[in-house]
């Protein structure tokens, strides 16, 4: 009978174990499954244009929807071929399943344009429609037909000008007999020319010798003195040579390559002397430059023959092919007993960040480099100007070593009472020259206004499974299979 009660009292004990191990598994599953989710999600719901029309402003509208969980902020922006339209960025906050409108103000230009909005991406979220573009052609020319005449076999025909500014010839009237059209003047361009907004005008004459200004070509980057602007340089090019120099000397001349541009820019050039005539230098350059960086190359040269010297970089940087050539200097045949060096002009370069985010009531510090162009240690004045300038505490005197750079660090308190937006400031560095460049502060929300973010908990069912399936086989390795026990025998008295 005691033997019977040992083996109930395991089997309980074993079911008892068994039970609590299926709660432990159960217990976390089903707190993980009643855990809450944030869900952050902006979504450019609507992007339309009006009014695209000749030399008029069009209003670009865009509507944001905040599909997600809670209150956000994000940044509105606008574009016209690729570029920024610094005006109408925006800083927009949008309760939840809630919608915004923005509008963007821009002068129209005659062709065909690509217009963008797009709202930034949260931390998180799918980025995929947050974005939206449509293209709109822009005409300015009026549709009708020209004072243009020609015979066509026995048919009449008068140019017609589209609205697109496209041209055909159209029969008007047929003749019996073939002839020609009388003309006082030949229709032809005369080789005058003017700027109109982005066009490049040109003078046409007409069969009866009148005259008018026509659309002839339009320009990307803009009209000026009659012609079309080219593509502007994406690189600023800075080459520096000896102030002065003996023969037998050997000098370094140094190219600075500053990439401008928030992109990476393929650049490959080539450096030449030139006295008597030019020669190609032992260095050249095949490099892609970081965004808003800049590349020093350096060539130096054994100088035997006495004379006037110039360098020349012949530069191609985003296909654009362009020479820049440094001052002239001389070297001499004789070094004088007493020889004092000439002071040399020398240009600062500042690399900077176009903007610098930051909340309301932070304290933080940024930092920007600075460039000294000339071969000995210089100490450069800065100075800033704008609106932020007064939440920025930056040193008055830096001192560079010649061809290097050195880091500044800033230090950056912005009010607490100032409004979200985007708020510029430009820094001066001055020596014998001056250089300076704009960036600004992006200030949006505030310090501590965002609680933590909490990201949807990920479980994955075969690891569940597999725990599952452990804490069986764990459980069956502790049952000992059931044996058959022989009677005991005992020797005694009974």
């Amino acid at each position: 009978m005691l033997l019977s009660f040992s083996v109930y009292c395991k089997i309980v004990i074993e079911k008892v174990i068994f039970a609590a191990l299926l709660a432990f598994v159960a217990l976390p599953l089903a707190v993980l499954a009643c855990l809450p989710t944030v869900v952050r999600e902006m979504e450019l719901t609507d992007f339309t244009v009006y009014n695209a029309e000749c030399n008029a402003t069009a209003i670009l509208s865009a509507t944001v929807t905040n599909n997600g969980d809670k209150r956000e902020t994000s940044v509105l922006r606008f574009f016209v071929d690729g570029r920024e339209i610094w005006d109408c960025t925006r800083i927009v906050t949008i309760d939840s399943c809630s919608s915004i409108t923005g509008s963007c103000e821009w002068k129209t230009v005659a062709g065909t344009h690509k217009l963008k909005a797009m709202v930034e991406p949260l931390t998180g979220e799918d980025a995929t429609d947050n974005e939206k573009s449509v293209k709109v052609n822009v005409f300015c020319c009026e549709e009708g037909f020209l004072d243009e005449f020609r015979c066509f076999y026995n048919w009449k025909q008068q140019k017609y000008q589209y609205a697109d500014c496209r041209t055909e010839w159209r029969n008007v009237g047929y003749c019996e007999t073939t002839g020609t059209v009388p003309q006082a003047c030949t229709p032809m361009y005369l080789e005058e020319y003017r700027c109109s907004d982005s066009w490049l005008q040109r003078k046409y004459q007409r069969a009866d010798c009148s005259v008018e200004w026509v659309a002839y070509t339009f320009c990307e980057y803009g009209c000026s003195d009659n012609v079309c602007v080219s593509k502007p340089y994406p690189l600023d090019v800075n080459v520096v040579v000896p102030s002065d120099a003996f023969t037998g000397d050997t000098k370094t001349i140094y190219i600075y390559l500053t990439n401008r541009e928030n992109r990476y820019i393929s650049v490959n050039g080539n450096v030449y002397l030139c006295s008597e005539f030019c020669w190609l230098m032992p260095c050249n350059v095949s490099i892609s430059i970081q965004p808003n960086s800049t590349y020093i190359l350096s060539c130096s040269y054994n100088f035997q023959k006495p004379g006037v010297y110039q360098a020349i970089v012949d530069c191609q940087a985003d296909g654009i092919q362009q020479t820049f050539a440094s001052n002239t200097f001389s070297v001499s045949n004789v070094r004088p007993a007493v020889y004092t060096y000439l002071a040399e002009e020398v240009k600062p370069f500042l690399i900077l960040q176009q903007q610098y985010p930051a909340k309301k009531c932070e304290n933080k510090t940024i930092s920007f480099e600075i460039l000294n162009s000339g071969n000995k240690p210089h100490t450069f004045s800065i100075s800033i100007e704008g609106y932020a300038s007064k939440w920025l505490n930056i040193p008055q005197n830096i001192s560079v070593a010649g061809l290097d750079k050195k880091t500044v660090y800033a230090y950056l308190s912005v009010p607490c009472d100032v409004e979200d937006g985007v708020y510029e400031f430009s820094l001066r560095a001055k020596d014998t020259e001056e250089f300076s460049k704009v960036s600004a502060i992006i200030v949006s929300g505030s310090l501590g206004e965002e609680a933590a973010i909490k990201h949807p908990v990920s479980i994955n069912l075969s690891h569940v499974l597999f725990f599952i399936l452990l804490c069986i086989l764990l459980i069956l390795a502790y049952k000992k299979p059931n044996t058959r026990r022989e009677p005991e025998y005992f020797k005694g008295d009974c």
